[in-house]
């Protein structure tokens, strides 16, 4: 079950296990939380997108039946949007999508045109995904 682990006006922080479900929530949290900071319909459909297919693109690359833990850090800033992704599963970097297997693989790799600012870390046996999209425009009122 995702649990929120911090949020407050600028950063909101989940920590939950990645399932198909979790996912989707995750996906549908993001969208809210972009929807109430005024973010376009536009920015807030890719930052949901990209989050619900890279956290399933993860619990792809692992053996079923692997528990998979993340944290998820929405990060708001002046002029645009930073979303952090740390996982304990497989070390593998989301963002080479040099021998696309699947068509998840190839959804990421096309959803990865979309952060103007994206980098893969490893860190003590964790992977780490930063991706920034830039605020597009304002939402209508």
């Amino acid at each position: 079950m995702m649990q929120p682990c911090s949020v407050d006006r600028r950063v909101s922080c989940y920590d939950f296990e990645i399932t198909k479900k979790d996912s989707v929530d995750l996906s549908e949290t993001v969208a809210i939380l972009l929807k109430e900071q005024g973010y376009s319909y536009a920015t807030c459909n890719q930052a949901s997108l990209l989050s619900e297919e890279i956290l399933l693109l993860i619990k792809e690359k692992n053996p079923p039946g692997k528990r998979i833990f993340a944290e998820c850090n929405v990060i708001f800033e002046e002029d645009g949007i930073r979303l952090i992704f740390r996982d304990s599963g497989k070390i593998f970097d989301v963002m080479d999508t040099d021998g696309t297997k699947s068509l998840r693989d190839y959804v990421v790799s096309q959803l990865l045109c979309l952060p103007d600012y994206k980098v893969y870390l490893t860190t003590i046996g964790y992977n780490r995904n930063e991706f920034w999209l830039k605020r597009t425009g304002m939402e209508e009122s």
